[in-house]
């Protein structure tokens, strides 16, 4: 309810040692200087991100077509099919199955070098006339 400063209040301002309003701007003009700066900085950092992403990027491709390569070098050369008739086939798949019991047409086509229709053919033909047995 005062209409005036009194006495006391202004003995407490002339102690005050707190920020005058001079200081004060000058704090609020450094605070909107940093500000400005962290902005740059963060569209900087914005931007790294950007390049760090087409980097990784780059780099995956790179990786996949060297894999391919290192791949298509080192892989062997596929083994040509022999071609023999099916009772040929059928002896020799028989000899296998004397050294082992279990056997599937791809064992047979890469150690016998033949190819899969005769691979099969023979097979079936063993398993009709009873020599092995059919799963």
């Amino acid at each position: 309810g005062r209409i005036n400063i009194g006495r006391e209040i202004l003995q407490d301002l002339v102690r005050f040692e707190g920020l005058n309003l001079s200081q004060m701007q000058n704090q609020f003009t450094e605070l909107a200087h940093h500000f400005r700066e962290w902005s740059g900085l963060a569209a900087r950092f914005d931007e790294f991100l950007r390049g760090m992403e087409r980097h990784t990027a780059a780099t995956e491709r790179l990786f996949e077509l060297v894999s391919r390569q290192q791949i298509e070098r080192d892989a062997p050369a596929p083994l040509k099919a022999r071609k023999v008739n099916a009772k040929k086939a059928m002896k020799e798949i028989l000899g296998l199955f004397k050294k082992e019991k279990r056997l599937y047409y791809s064992d047979i086509a890469e150690k016998l070098r033949l190819d899969f229709a005769t691979v099969i053919e023979a097979c079936e033909e063993l398993v009709r006339q009873g020599l092995i047995e059919g799963d």
